[in-house]
């Protein structure tokens, strides 16, 4: 069933973390990412970045005006208060996984793909068990969970949906 939302009427504080981007090896996430963050900028509402202070110059590279970035903590108790301090109406997880998982404010995670679902041989053990356990947790924590339209047909989005029970 397809969420029907009314548009907003007033500009938002959007908290983004990214603690696990990787600047160039993300590809098409990475160009969501720059689109995301310059669209919502575009119309107003304003950034909160949450990652890796190494990967600060890439995502200022992106180009969208008026982001805010914070140096992301270790996952847990501490990232949970990270995003409680921020002042932010929402929260944004655009790389896969929820984080924090017991979000202080209503959350929306990305999950672009279940890769390691069909090509489990192409993760390392902890990536694997990183995914498995990260990845149905989110979404069921979550308040709304994005997917790229264009794969709404496609096997994998139909064994998502089966393993969360939608």
């Amino acid at each position: 069933m397809r969420a029907e939302f009314e548009p907003l009427d007033r500009r938002m504080r959007i908290a983004v973390h990214i603690r696990h981007y990787i600047p160039g090896r993300i590809g098409g996430q990475e160009r969501y990412l720059r689109a995301m963050a310059r669209g919502l900028a575009d119309r107003g509402h304003s950034l909160v970045v949450f990652a890796q202070e190494r990967t600060f110059g890439a995502v200022k590279a992106w180009g969208a005006q008026g982001v805010e970035l914070r140096a992301v903590v270790e996952e847990g108790r501490a990232t949970w208060r990270q995003v409680a301090g921020c002042g932010c109406d929402v929260l944004f997880c655009p790389l896969h996984m929820l984080e924090p998982l017991a979000s202080p404010v209503p959350a929306v995670v990305m999950v672009p793909d279940i890769q390691h679902k069909f090509f489990p041989e192409y993760f390392p053990d902890d990536e694997l068990a990183r995914r498995r356990r990260g990845y149905e947790t989110g979404a069921r924590r979550a308040a709304v969970v994005l997917r790229v339209p264009s794969f709404r047909r496609e096997r994998w989005w139909r064994d998502m949906v089966w393993t969360l029970g939608g």
